[in-house]
C-alpha cells in the first residue's frame, strides 16, 4: 500500500522486467539494465492527512531513467477504486521527456462528493514506455483515508469492537496508518511508555508523533487503547514502581485525552505485568500463585491509577492486565480497588485454529486451585467465569476486552520454535473472523488482532508483511467488517450448546438478516431453512461471492472452517445438519 502525504514514499520497481511495489518505507532505488528507467517513486500526502468528499487530491509519480533519454514517452494508467473493491473511474497520464533523466506524472484523483465510505484508493494497472507496456505485479493500492461525518458503526454493530494491535513506538512508519481505515478498525491499540512522557518528576510531554496519531483517529472516529505502561527509571530510579507517581501519570493522560481530543478511549493498567517489569523485578510464578510478590506490587499500582483516574473522570474505563488466565484470580484475591471498570485479557491459549475451546483444561497444576473454566474448556466459559469472579469483587459487572490475540503464522517468535502449524495462513485466515463474532457475542467492547504489520522481532503476526503486502488474515479482516461491520448480533442458532462442530450466527442490519456459519471439524452439509423472499447472497470469508443455486424455502449449503455470510435469510431462520 504505499506512501507519503507530502513527504516521499517510494514505490519500488523491480523483479523481473517490472514488477512495482508500493511500499511503507520510504526508501527504493531498483536498477533495471532492460530498460530504459531505473526507478518509480509515488509521492501522495502524509500518512495521516485526511482527504474530503468533493476534494482533488494530487498524486506524483516520479520515473528515473538510468541515463539521459531523448524524446522518451510515458504513460500511466491507474484505477480509482472503493473500500468494496469497486471502480470508480480509470484514468491514463502521460508525458513527454526530452534530453532528461526523469519524469513526473501527476494524478488528480477526486473524491465523489457523495462519497460515504472512509478510504478511497488508487491501483496502478498500466505502464508503457515509448508504447511499450510493462508488466505489473498484482499489488495493493495506495489509499487515503475520507472524512466521514457520524460513527464509524451503528450502535450495537459487531464492527465497534474491531481493533488491532501497532509499534509506532517501535519505529514503524505512520504508513500503516493508512490500514485502519480500509480494514474498517474501530480500535487502535497505542502507546508511549511512561518513561517517555515523564522524564522530569511533575513534567508530562507527550511526543508530537503521537499526537499526530491522536488527531487521526480523532477525525476517522477511531477509538484508542492505550497502555498506561512502565516502569519509569527515567523519573524515579530509586522507585520506578511508586503507586502514587503511577496514579498522577494515569490522571495526566487521561486528562489529556479528555480535554485535547474528541475521541474514545480506554485505559488499561499496564501490560502483561507477570512479563514485564513487575516479576522480574519483585519474583514469584508466572501464573500468580504463592509465593509471587510480584502480584501484590501490581495490584498496588493497578489500584492507584484507577483511584487517580476515577478521581479526575468517573466514566473513564480502566482495565487489569494479564495473559494468564489464573493472575486475574491472584488479582482478586490480593484486593481490586472498584474503581477498576474491568480486565483485558490476551487469550492465546486458545487451541490452534479453534478460538472457541482452549487448550488446556483446570487439571493444569499451575490453575489450582480455581476452575476457570467448564469441562469443554470453551473460551466463553472462561470469559464468563472470570466475569462474575470480578462483579464478585468490584461490585459491579465489570467490561470486558481482548487487547492482544492473534497467532504466528510464520517465522519464529524464538530460535527454534515454528509457526503453530501447517499451511498457517490459511488456517488462521479461517479462524479470525470466528474469533471476532465469538468476542460480539461474549460482549466484550473492544478486541485487538495482533498485529496490524509485521515489525522487527514480531514478524510472522501481522495482517501484512513489513513492505505492505497482504496476508489471506488481511482479507479476512477487511471482508469481515465489510460483511458483519454494520450488523447486531441477534442470536447464536447453532452450537450455542458446545463449542464443537457446526456454529450460526444471526445478525440483523439495514439490509435485513445475515447469517454467519461455519464447522469447527472442517466440511460439512448444512440445510438451512429461511422465511424470507430476498435474494440470497453467499460471500465466503476471504470475500468470494458464491454462486446460489438452490433459493427456495431451504438451502443446501457446503460450509467449513471459515464462515460463510449468508444474506437473505430472514429473522426467522433455521439451520439442520443431515
Amino acid at each position: 500500500m504505499a506512501e507519503c502525504f507530502m513527504k516521499t514514499v517510494y514505490l519500488l520497481v523491480m523483479i523481473m522486467v517490472l514488477l512495482v511495489i508500493l511500499l511503507p518505507s520510504c526508501v527504493s532505488v531498483a536498477y533495471v539494465p532492460e530498460l530504459p528507467f531505473q526507478t518509480v517513486e509515488v509521492i501522495v500526502p502524509d500518512p495521516v492527512y485526511v482527504a474530503r468528499p468533493g476534494e482533488m487530491v494530487t498524486v506524483e509519480v516520479v520515473v528515473r531513467f538510468r541515463e539521459r533519454q531523448e524524446g522518451s514517452v510515458v504513460l500511466f494508467e491507474y484505477e480509482v477504486v472503493d473500500r468494496k473493491g469497486n471502480v470508480i473511474n480509470t484514468q491514463q497520464y502521460e508525458t513527454n521527456v526530452v534530453l532528461r533523466t526523469g519524469a513526473v506524472l501527476r494524478a488528480e484523483v477526486a473524491i465523489p462528493e457523495d462519497y460515504d465510505q472512509r478510504w478511497i484508493g488508487v491501483q496502478l494497472v498500466k505502464c508503457k514506455v515509448n508504447n511499450e507496456e510493462m508488466p505489473f505485479r498484482d499489488q495493493p493500492p495506495f489509499g487515503l483515508a475520507v472524512k466521514q461525518d457520524g460513527p464509524m458503526y451503528p450502535e450495537g454493530a459487531l464492527g465497534n469492537i474491531l481493533g488491532v494491535n501497532q509499534h509506532y513506538t517501535q519505529g514503524m512508519s505512520h504508513e500503516y496508518l493508512r490500514l485502519l481505515t480500509e480494514l474498517g478498525v474501530k480500535w487502535a491499540r497505542d502507546n508511549v511508555s511512561w518513561a517517555l512522557i515523564e522524564q522530569t518528576p511533575g513534567v508530562y510531554e507527550f511526543p508530537e508523533a503521537f499526537e499526530k496519531r491522536l488527531r487521526f483517529y480523532e477525525e476517522n472516529d477511531i477509538a484508542l487503547s492505550f497502555t498506561l505502561f512502565g516502569p519509569n527509571r527515567t523519573a524515579y530510579p530509586d522507585d520506578p514502581y511508586n503507586p502514587e507517581a503511577y496514579g498522577r501519570f494515569a490522571a495526566e493522560v487521561a486528562r489529556k485525552l479528555s480535554e485535547d481530543y474528541d475521541l474514545e478511549f480506554i485505559l488499561i493498567l499496564w501490560n502483561e505485568p507477570n512479563n514485564f517489569g513487575f516479576r522480574q523485578d519483585f519474583g514469584g510464578q508466572w501464573y500468580g500463585a504463592p509465593p509471587s510478590p510480584w502480584v501484590e506490587e501490581y495490584v498496588k499500582v493497578a489500584n492507584a491509577g484507577a483511584k487517580a483516574i476515577h478521581a479526575y473522570d468517573p466514566s473513564i474505563l480502566t482495565f487489569t492486565n494479564s495473559d494468564v488466565i489464573t493472575n486475574h484470580y491472584w488479582f482478586i484475591d490480593k484486593g481490586l480497588a472498584p474503581e477498576i471498570k474491568g480486565f483485558s485479557i490476551h487469550p492465546y491459549g486458545s487451541k490452534a485454529g479453534h478460538p472457541e475451546i482452549q487448550g488446556y483444561g483446570n487439571n493444569q497444576p499451575w490453575i489450582f486451585p480455581f476452575r476457570v473454566m467448564d469441562d469443554d474448556q470453551s473460551t466463553r466459559s472462561m470469559f464468563l467465569r472470570l466475569r462474575d469472579a470480578y462483579a464478585e469483587e468490584l461490585g459491579h459487572t465489570p467490561e470486558m476486552v481482548v487487547t492482544e490475540f492473534g497467532r504466528l503464522i510464520e517465522g519464529v517468535w524464538e530460535p527454534g520454535q515454528a509457526p503453530f502449524a501447517e499451511n498457517a495462513e490459511h488456517l488462521v485466515a479461517e479462524e479470525l473472523p470466528r474469533f471476532f463474532i465469538l468476542m460480539a457475542s461474549l460482549g466484550v467492547k473492544s478486541a485487538q488482532w495482533f498485529t496490524l504489520a509485521d515489525w522487527r522481532s514480531e514478524r510472522g503476526h501481522g495482517l501484512v508483511f513489513e513492505d505492505g503486502q497482504r496476508r489471506l488474515t488481511f482479507t479476512a479482516y477487511k471482508t469481515l467488517s465489510l460483511e458483519l461491520g454494520h450488523y447486531r448480533l441477534v442470536e447464536q442458532i447453532a452450537g450455542a450448546d458446545s463449542p464443537f462442530g457446526v456454529q450460526a450466527y444471526l445478525f440483523e442490519g439495514s439490509d435485513g438478516y445475515k447469517l454467519a456459519i461455519w464447522d469447527t471439524r472442517g466440511t460439512s452439509k448444512v440445510l438451512i431453512t429461511r422465511d424470507s423472499t430476498d435474494p440470497v447472497r453467499i460471500v465466503t470469508h476471504l470475500g468470494e461471492e458464491l454462486p446460489v443455486y438452490h433459493e427456495g424455502e431451504v438451502l443446501e449449503v457446503d460450509i467449513g472452517r471459515g464462515p460463510l455470510y449468508i444474506s437473505g435469510v430472514g429473522s426467522g431462520c433455521q439451520v439442520q445438519i443431515p
